[in-house]
């Protein structure tokens, strides 16, 4: 974790209470208990709530634009048909809090998280900002040790990623085609299928299993059967054996091990399949690695 964000004040913004009409802008509600009352459409512009208590409080049909929340607590909270725009989350406690048909844009968390299960159904439906979303709530899953959150916020990130690039290439909508043009593009198509084959070859980095499976195929697989389709009989056969000389000499390739003598082979397309795997070899135990450090610091 890196060093502390500041909690904001409302210094500046002019204290009041919230009570009917419900409805304000640029002022500071501070240390107020709002426990299971009602606030029924609600309509707040650039306010902070510190410390205000929503524990099994209902909030209907209400919108937030460019508030702040710091320290507040929504235990049971029942949040239904509310807007959030604009509005930045910090160190505030969700447990058991209930959202229906809310509305989350631009939404940002600091310091606390809301459960994926809990949240699940009002992620935003424009995938960038799904993505924006779902990668903030996973940094905060993760730093408060919450990997499991973590992980589920990280799969829909990257999901929404991937359909934000593909509604850019293809042009799906109006918005869409103003502001991905010409090269944007081919960028957005490049960046899509380097993200596919991201998650299918090593999972986004974020499944050990993954690329522990990943280097075995390749090794025990991939590599033997294309080093046989690229030989020309430079190399030599192992006591008859036509079929263990290349699993050995992607072995030899793909590990400091030396169970075939590659100094031999001076075929040209083995020596770059060699070099290759030898780098994806390489870049793979690398994968690996990231991946158990951000194993080992998450626990």
């Amino acid at each position: 974790m890196g060093p502390e964000t500041p909690r904001p004040t409302g210094t500046g913004r002019p204290l009041a209470r919230i009570e009917r009409p419900h409805s304000g802008e640029d002022y500071t509600f501070a240390a107020q208990r709002l426990d299971r009352g009602e606030l029924r459409q609600a309509r707040y512009r650039h306010c902070t709530f510190e410390n205000v208590s929503f524990k099994e409080t209902l909030l209907d049909d209400c919108v937030f634009e460019d508030c702040i929340f710091v320290g507040c607590y929504f235990r049971r909270a029942r949040l239904r048909e509310c807007v959030f725009k604009g509005c930045r989350f910090y160190d505030c406690e969700f447990p058991r809090v209930s959202l229906a048909g809310c509305r989350l844009i631009y939404v940002r968390f600091t310091g606390c998280q809301i459960a994926f299960d809990l949240i699940r159904d009002c992620l935003p439906q424009e995938p960038n900002l799904r993505e924006e979303l779902c990668r903030n709530l996973a940094r905060q899953s993760y730093d408060l040790g919450l990997t499991d959150d973590g992980r589920r916020f990280r799969r829909v990130e990257n999901d929404a990623r991937e359909a934000h690039l593909k509604n850019g290439f293809a042009g799906e909508s109006e918005w869409y085609r103003k502001h991905f043009r010409g090269t944007q593009r081919v960028r957005a198509f490049i960046q899509w299928l380097w993200s596919k084959a991201n998650r299918f070859f090593w999972g986004y980095c974020e499944s050990g299993p993954r690329l522990a499976v990943n280097f075995l195929v390749t090794t025990a697989v991939v590599f033997p059967l294309l080093y046989w389709l690229f030989d020309d009989g430079a190399v030599p056969e192992v006591d008859g054996d036509t079929t263990f000389p290349y699993l050995l000499l992607s072995i030899s390739s793909a590990t400091p091990a030396s169970f075939f003598d590659q100094d031999g082979l001076d075929a040209w397309p083995l020596v770059i399949l060699m070099a290759v795997q030898g780098i994806y070899s390489v870049v793979l135990v690398a994968m690996f690695a990231a991946f158990l450090f951000k194993w080992s610091s998450r626990k």
